[in-house]
């Protein structure tokens, strides 16, 4: 007996004891220092660059604004999409990056870009605005309302929480969401303009010239200097009103803006305003630190708000919209439930299969490699969410695989009389070779979950690492930690009882021999098997990621009014009063002008813009009479509104788990001639409303809509000294206005805005205009005829070209990539012209990430064919162990079958990795059989040997892997429950058919191999004598 490390752990059993001790101690505190979040946080990093260019329309910002920035921007590496919106006076170009790119390189360059094409954007054109946190998430938002506070008191209220706040540990910033932005606005009366040799033009410079602070300098020298300050700043509106803009030359009487024009505060067109239960509301959305424990943030939070909420006045509501730590802590809770659970039924089911003494011995490993796990993660960076533990709780019956595989090879020796000592090192060598095999077939199997691209593949990431850090930890455990505890632990021959033969082990002992006895039926079941595998396949449904278990909706409203926030507004007021209405909605939030802060980490927040908006609504169903599910309070809502609102587009939405995507229905249209795009989209939303189960079909093309449209006669503007620029700019500054500069309070900053109070469309024809050259003022219908004409409202483009989006659902009951496949069916045989449909969705998200996945899982199959085939030195067996493959996804589409569950991403990922689970079965099988033949046993003994030898710890990994897995099955986890269920079915049934098929199809293929090898040897033989004569 060498005395190697195995000996040495049991030798050394108090170092090893306190190894173990050290180990469980270091998991613990890496437990409560690890990163908590409820998912994954993978949204793609993007940037939205916002242009205005006052006075263009959506063609002109389009053709000058937006293609320069599209083409520079189209330079950079990793970005996954780029789309633009161009509407009068602002473009808004977005670019979206793979989730694996230096985010901060990438926004260097986005910045790097933007300034190269600022000296080409045309003169007038504001300076673009870069906002690169599209897609953070706030962990805590809170709304403040009160019916006796106006809009600014709210403010005030926010500001001083937000003072406070910020100081707790953990917090990186605090935005306030829905203040009212005000401006003050110099209002000229352009006919009291006329009288005097002033233009528009003349008064903004002039506030902007009088309003800055320019450095005095100092008197004195060296440490007796003393700086010297001039106010240069506007102090109050009164002073802005007394300002002197010109003097009269004929009586020298002093003009000032008074004379002018009216100073005053306005609300700001672009204003984002938000309303909570039907109130006036403000928003306070609190960012943590990434590498922060948000429920330990969110301890202390409560604390602070505890003590924040009893110094207001009680009217005052400061209500919680999103505390994300309340929601990391219950899921993260529920997860951890669940995996206490699934240790006692792990354990339970060694006792009853093992005795109490084995079963002590390795329910070791559980703690064991669960802590080692912790421990590793912390140091890896890996957070605790759903997604690691689910990985925890699916490997969490084979974290006694190994252990079990142990101790039943130690204990046989111990039952052949063997030394206690002896038979735990040699009995632990017996089969460590082929345990790591195993070990290398699951850890290949689950390599293509480790290395799927995209936000899909980031998503699960933590999954796969979880499980290979946990088996590697049980892997070394069942080596060091379980013959250390069998010496101390296990009776020897003398003390122990024979182990008592069950009836399943009988059962399949004698399904083994009948089916031995008629070697014809391995072949045909396997075939059998093997079609109803590919049958089972094609009932399944299909679907990418499944909706959250949240009790939360939300609402995306576009009023198509991009103009007006005050349509926009009372078409919210609508939606408000329907929730009222509903028992089941107990809050609700609304954001108008834009969309709410980001409340989850799969909604995306849409840009500011006055004819859209975005309410949230928590619900709860536990109660209500009415509706089972939420897809079925969806449809109701989705009913009701449709019906109170016309001509907006209005969709209620679940939250989705996985990814961010838009609409599950998504058909991108896109081509080079608007016109012809619109047609082709008309057609395919057409198509697409009269399939059946197809709701909330919308297309976003654009009406025409009319348009007043300056024709310059530039023969005759140049000839009085007007550039195109002078009326360009005199035309915006009158309708639009332009900021001078900014005013100053103690607490606040305003624009300070120039424009005029012209109404009508004579009174622009009547706009004098000033010659930037002579000074000369020339009205404007003088050099220009004013033309209504049909413009398009809104131009989208993606990828560079003109797109139309035709987007739409499945009602409840239906699938989107069925209703898909139907419409793709149906356009195929339409002449489309140059026009390019590209079918997105869920359709396109499943066919990418199910191809990568199946890409994968054909490389890791033929590395675990390597691994046999090193094990083995054999081609053929390697082939015969992979029958267990398809027997195992027969069971797991069974499975699905049976509980009406999808075949979805996770299920698919679950159906790769299974193959490395049940693959360990046969190969234990097989290696067994292979050392009895070396033994001297015939093919036919040492077939029936393995199976007498191994059916018993098969039987019982089997089966704690599958009551490790019962927890997550019954969860009602949308995103783990079904693969919980492929996983067990596929296990169950592999393992029952393993034990019975693949030692007969072993013993059919060596027997055949024998007769080939007997003939050849035999003809060697003839040959030689032949010879030899």
């Amino acid at each position: 007996m060498s005395k190697g490390a195995i000996y040495k752990a049991i030798v050394n059993r108090k170092v090893t004891f306190f190894v173990i001790v050290l180990v469980i101690l270091a998991g613990m505190i890496s437990y409560r220092a690890i990163p908590k979040q409820e998912i994954p946080d993978v949204t793609s990093p993007a940037a939205l660059i916002s242009t205005i260019y006052p006075g263009a329309s959506s063609s002109e910002i389009e053709q000058l604004v937006t293609t320069p920035i599209e083409d520079e921007l189209s330079d950079i590496d990793g970005i996954l999409k780029l789309e633009s919106t161009s509407v009068s006076n602002l473009s808004i170009v977005i670019v979206e990056f793979d989730v694996d790119v230096d985010t901060g390189e990438v926004f260097d360059d986005v910045r790097t870009k933007v300034d190269a094409v600022k000296s080409d954007l045309p003169d007038g054109a504001m300076e673009p605005e870069i906002d690169t946190e599209l897609t953070e998430t706030p962990g805590v938002i809170l709304a403040f309302t009160g019916e006796n506070y106006e809009q600014a008191q709210l403010e005030e209220y926010a500001e001083v929480y937000k003072r406070e706040l910020r100081l707790v540990d953990g917090i990186r910033k605090i935005d306030v969401e829905g203040s009212e932005e005000k401006r003050i606005v110099v209002e000229v009366d352009h006919t009291k303009l006329a009288s005097y040799q002033l233009s528009l033009d003349d008064i903004l410079t002039l506030l902007s010239g009088q309003n800055i602070n320019i450095s005095s300098g100092s008197i004195g020298e060296g440490s007796s200097k003393i700086n010297v300050k001039t106010e240069g700043l506007f102090e109050s509106l009164d002073e802005i009103e007394n300002m002197i803009v010109d003097v009269s030359q004929e009586t020298g009487a002093v003009i000032r803006i008074r004379d002018l024009a009216d100073v005053k505060f306005e609300r700001s067109d672009r204003d984002l305003r938000i309303r909570h239960n039907g109130e006036e509301s403000v928003l306070l959305a609190l960012y943590f630190e990434k590498s922060q424990n948000s429920v330990a943030i969110g301890e202390d939070l409560k604390k602070k708000l505890d003590m924040l909420n009893h110094n207001v006045p009680s009217d005052l509501h400061v209500d919680e919209v999103v505390f994300q730590p309340d929601d990391v802590d219950k899921s993260i809770s529920d997860f951890i439930i669940n995996l206490v659970i699934g240790v006692i039924l792990v354990i339970i089911v060694a006792l009853i299969g093992m005795g109490w003494r084995s079963a002590i011995v390795i329910s070791t490993a559980l703690p064991l490699a669960i802590f080692t796990t912790f421990g590793v993660m912390y140091v890896m960076g890996v957070k605790l969410e759903q997604i690691s533990i689910a990985g925890l709780i699916i490997a969490l019956g084979m974290l006694v695989d190994n252990s079990i595989v142990v101790s039943d090879s130690i204990r046989k020796r111990l039952d052949d009389g063997e030394a206690r000592l002896k038979a735990c090192v040699e009995g632990t060598k017996d089969v460590a070779v082929p345990m790591f095999a195993s070990l290398l077939t699951v850890l290949t199997a689950f390599t293509p979950l480790l290395i799927i691209p995209g936000a899909s593949g980031e998503f699960l990431n933590s999954l796969p690492k979880v499980v290979m850090v946990s088996l590697i930890a049980s892997y070394l455990t069942a080596l060091f930690v379980i013959p250390m505890l069998s010496y101390v632990a296990l009776p020897s021959a003398e003390q122990s009882k024979p182990q008592r033969k069950t009836k399943l082990f009988h059962f399949f002992v004698n399904a083994h021999a009948y089916v031995s006895k008629r070697k014809v039926l391995a072949p045909i079941l396997t075939i059998v098997l093997f079609a109803a595998m590919v049958f089972t396949q094609s009932l399944l449904g299909l679907s990418f990621f499944p909706k959250a278990d949240k009790d939360m909706l939300y609402i995306d409203i576009n009023t198509l009014e991009s103009n007006d926030i005050e349509i926009t507004e009372s078409v919210i007021e609508t939606v408000e009063d329907i929730l009222s209405e509903e028992p089941e909605v107990k809050s609700y939030t609304s954001a108008v002008g834009g969309g709410l802060p980001r409340f989850f980490v799969t909604v995306f927040r849409g840009g500011e813009s006055a004819d859209a908006a975005q309410v949230k609504l928590d619900i709860d169903l536990e109660q209500s009479e009415r509706f089972e599910s939420k897809p079925q309070l969806v449809d109701y809502l989705q009913e009701r509104i449709d019906k109170s609102l016309v001509g907006v587009e209005a969709v209620v939405k679940e939250i989705e788990q996985g990814p961010p995507g838009g609409a599950p229905i998504q058909i991108r249209v896109l081509g080079e001639d608007i016109q012809e795009i619109k047609n082709i989209a008309k057609v395919v939303s057409g198509k697409l409303v009269e399939l059946p189960g197809a709701v909330n079909v919308l297309d976003d093309s654009a009406d025409l809509e009319y348009q007043y449209y300056i024709d310059v006669d530039t023969n005759l503007a140049t000839q009085v000294g007007l550039s195109k620029y002078d009326i360009q700019k005199q035309i915006a500054l009158a309708l639009n206005g332009l900021t001078s500069s900014t005013y100053r309070t103690k607490s606040d900053e305003y624009d300070l805005v120039v424009k005029s109070n012209i109404n009508s469309i004579e009174e622009l024809e009547s706009l004098a205009i000033k010659s930037s050259v002579t000074g000369v003022k020339v009205p404007l219908k003088q050099v220009a005829n004013v033309q209504l004409r049909p413009e398009l409202s809104v131009i989208y483009k993606y990828d560079r070209q003109y797109v139309v989006e035709v987007s739409g659902y499945a009602k409840d009951g239906y699938s989107a990539v069925e209703i898909q496949d139907q419409l793709e069916s149906e356009m195929s045989g339409i002449d489309t012209g140059n026009v390019m449909l590209d079918f997105a969705g869920e359709k396109q998200d499943i066919e990418n990430n199910f191809g990568a996945a199946a890409s994968f899982a054909i490389i890791a199959v033929a590395v675990m064919f390597i691994i046999m085939f090193v094990q083995f030195k054999s081609f053929v067996q390697p082939l015969i162990i992979f029958v267990s493959i398809p027997l195992a996804m027969f069971g797991s589409f069974l499975g699905l079958l049976i509980f009406g569950l999808p075949l979805s991403f996770t299920v698919v990922l679950g159906v790769i990795s299974l193959s490395g689970i049940v693959i360990n079965n046969a190969l234990i099988l097989t290696d067994f059989m292979n050392r009895e033949i070396e033994n001297g046993k015939s093919i036919h003994e040492a077939t029936a040997n393995s199976v007498k030898s191994r059916v018993r710890p098969i039987l019982i990994g089997a089966t704690t892997t599958v009551f490790g897995l019962l927890p997550l099955a019954v969860s009602g986890n949308g995103l783990f429950s079904p693969m919980a269920v492929a996983l067990m079915f596929g296990i169950m049934l592999s393992t029952a058919l393993t034990l019975v098929l693949i030692p007969v199809l072993n013993e059919i293929v060596m027997t055949l191999l024998d007769k080939i090898q007997g003939r050849k040897s035999s003809q060697r033989v003839d040959q030689q004598h032949d010879i030899q004569v």
